[in-house]
């Protein structure tokens, strides 16, 4: 029986639910779409599901962060948990993370 990427990352993602984002967790700088201020821990990426596999990630923000405009292909699941989501298209202004 093959393991799925989603299968394997099942039980961190259960501790993270439970217990919240590990204060020692390694995060990466997110590079492209003019991202700023964007850090990432991967869950895993197209290295393990192939060039059009599926990858997820839990995504930080820091103060200020930002990004350029651009195009997720396929899908993207997106869930907070805390704060709230901002976009250019949001009226007034991005809030204080």
């Amino acid at each position: 029986m093959t393991t799925t990427p989603l299968a394997s990352a099942a039980p961190f993602l259960q501790r993270l639910f439970r217990d919240g984002v590990p204060e020692d967790l390694a995060f990466e700088p997110m590079q492209g779409d003019g991202r700023q201020d964007i850090d990432i821990h991967r869950l895993y990426s197209t290295a393990q599901t192939g060039s059009t596999g599926p990858s997820a990630g839990i995504v930080r923000y820091h103060p200020g962060a930002s990004a350029a405009p651009h195009v997720h292909p396929g899908f993207e699941p997106d869930l907070r948990l805390r704060r709230r989501a901002w976009s250019s298209t949001s009226a007034g202004s991005a809030p204080d993370r």
